[in-house]
C-alpha cells in the first residue's frame, strides 16, 4: 500500500510543478475547438480496436518520399518499413495532433503521454478521433526502436527544440500519417481550460478507483495526503482537479481505456464551450 502511495505521490509531484506554467494562451484554446471544427458527430477509433478488424491491409499506394540514415543505437527489435501513404481521397480533410505532456513547460514537449489524432473532413462533415498509446513501440527515424511518448522529448533535447516535428515524423515513418496541426497542453493549462468552462460535465460509464489528494491544497509530498477514492457511474461534474485525475488515471485500468476517457472528455469541452458560446470568442479570447 505504502509503495502504491509512493508511486501515487511521484504523479502528484508533477501535477504540481506544472500548476506554475503560463495560462492557457491560444494554442491551450485549440483544443477545445479541434471537435468543433465542422458540424460533426465525432467517431471513436483506437488502436486496439484497429488491431480487432478483420479486413486485410492493403497494398502500398505511395512511398513515403525522403531517407532515413541507419540507426545511430542498435534497436531491441527490427525496424519495420515505412508505412505507405494512402491515396489522397479528395476531401477536404485536415489532420490534428493533440498533445497532453507531463512537464511544466509548453515550450518543451517532455513526455507525451496523450496523443490523440483528430481527422477532420469538412467534405463529408466529419470528425474521427484515434488514440495512440503511450506505450506504443515504434521506430523514430535516425536513432532506434522506443517508446511513442518519449519521441518528442527526444527531439527536443537533441534535435534543437525540434520534438514536435521528430513526433509528426515518426507517426509518418509508422503509420503513413501525415499531421497538418497540432495542439499542446501540459496539466496547468488543462486545469486552467476546465476552469474557464466552469468545470467538467462528463457521463462516466464505468466506476474509476484510484488515488487522489484528499484536497488539492494539501502536501501532495505526504502519504497522508491521499486517499483511495471511486468514481462511480453517472453523469458527473468535475473540478480542475478531478478533471486531470480523470483523464489521468491508469491504475486499474489500461492505457486503451485512458485512451476512451480522453476523447470522451474532447467531446465535453466541445458540447460546454459550444454551450457557452465561447466558438466564436476563440480570436479574441
Amino acid at each position: 500500500m505504502l509503495a502504491r502511495k509512493n508511486r501515487i505521490r511521484s504523479d502528484f509531484s508533477r501535477i504540481r510543478a506544472a500548476r506554475r506554467s503560463a495560462a492557457i494562451g491560444t494554442l491551450g484554446l485549440t483544443l477545445l475547438l479541434i471537435v468543433a471544427a465542422a458540424p460533426v458527430q465525432a467517431a471513436r477509433v483506437t488502436i486496439g480496436e484497429l488491431a480487432r478488424l478483420s479486413s486485410p491491409t492493403p497494398s502500398p499506394t505511395l512511398p513515403i518520399l525522403g531517407t532515413y540514415t541507419p540507426p545511430a543505437k542498435p534497436p531491441l527489435a527490427p525496424i519495420p518499413p515505412a508505412m505507405a501513404t494512402p491515396n489522397a481521397s479528395g476531401d477536404d480533410l485536415v489532420t490534428v495532433l493533440l498533445i497532453g505532456s507531463d512537464n511544466d513547460n509548453l515550450q518543451l514537449a517532455g513526455n507525451t503521454d496523450v496523443m490523440v489524432v483528430a481527422a477532420i473532413d469538412r467534405t463529408t462533415d466529419t470528425v474521427t478521433l484515434m488514440q495512440f498509446p503511450r506505450d506504443l513501440f515504434v521506430y523514430q527515424p535516425n536513432y532506434t526502436m522506443v517508446k511513442l511518448n518519449t519521441v518528442a522529448e527526444y527531439g527536443d533535447i537533441h534535435n534543437n527544440g525540434q520534438g514536435i516535428q521528430l513526433l509528426e515524423d515518426t507517426l509518418l515513418y509508422n503509420f503513413g500519417l501525415k499531421i497538418n496541426f497540432y495542439a499542446h497542453v501540459n496539466f496547468a493549462s488543462y486545469e486552467q481550460i476546465i476552469s474557464k468552462l466552469g468545470g467538467l460535465d462528463v457521463s462516466i460509464d464505468c466506476a474509476l478507483q484510484d488515488y487522489r489528494l484528499k484536497s488539492p491544497t494539501l502536501d501532495y509530498k505526504k502519504p497522508d495526503s491521499y486517499e483511495l477514492y471511486t468514481l462511480l457511474m453517472g453523469d458527473k461534474h468535475l473540478d480542475p482537479y478531478m478533471a486531470l485525475w480523470y483523464v489521468r488515471s491508469r491504475a486499474g485500468t489500461s492505457d486503451f481505456d485512458r485512451g476512451r476517457r480522453e476523447m470522451d472528455v474532447l467531446r465535453a469541452l466541445w458540447r460546454q464551450a459550444k454551450s457557452a458560446g465561447l466558438l466564436s470568442q476563440v480570436v479574441s479570447l
